[in-house]
């Protein structure tokens, strides 16, 4: 899931900076398909537009559509940061993570609003990693 990582700094350097709010981190994540073979790539930057890691690696599945590559995408920053958050002990800042994908920016908002997961299983199974981490969900 975490596919190529690409970082600018140190991963202790990297916590440092996303424990501490007055950098504002922030990312975004984008996924295509082309012959029916998924990819995504992420971006993690601070408030002065400074970037410190990017991700980037293969989206798996069939059917494959962008919502399945942004997931992937999605899905990766989240577990790069749950793993750096359990390495590090950290708190971490909030952040805002941005993904163009519409209809899974809806979905993942829907899922986190619901007290069980919704039975669908395409759509719940491709956001369940993130909101279970993240989110409680």
């Amino acid at each position: 899931m975490l596919g190529n990582l690409e970082s600018k700094l140190s991963y202790e350097e990297i916590a440092s900076k996303l424990r501490e709010s007055q950098h504002h981190p922030s990312s975004a994540c984008d996924g295509s398909v082309a012959n029916n073979q998924g990819t995504f790539g992420w971006s993690m930057k601070l408030k002065n537009g400074t970037t410190i890691i990017e991700g980037s690696g293969p989206a798996y599945g069939l059917p494959m559509d962008s919502y399945r590559a942004e997931a992937y995408g999605k899905c990766s920053i989240l577990q790069f940061l749950f793993l750096l958050r359990e390495y590090y002990d950290l708190t971490l800042a909030p952040m805002q993570v941005y993904c163009d994908n519409e209809a899974l920016v809806e979905t993942v908002n829907k899922a986190r609003e619901q007290s069980r997961p919704n039975p669908n299983p395409n759509q719940w199974i491709q956001i369940q990693p993130f909101l279970t981490s993240f989110c409680g969900a």
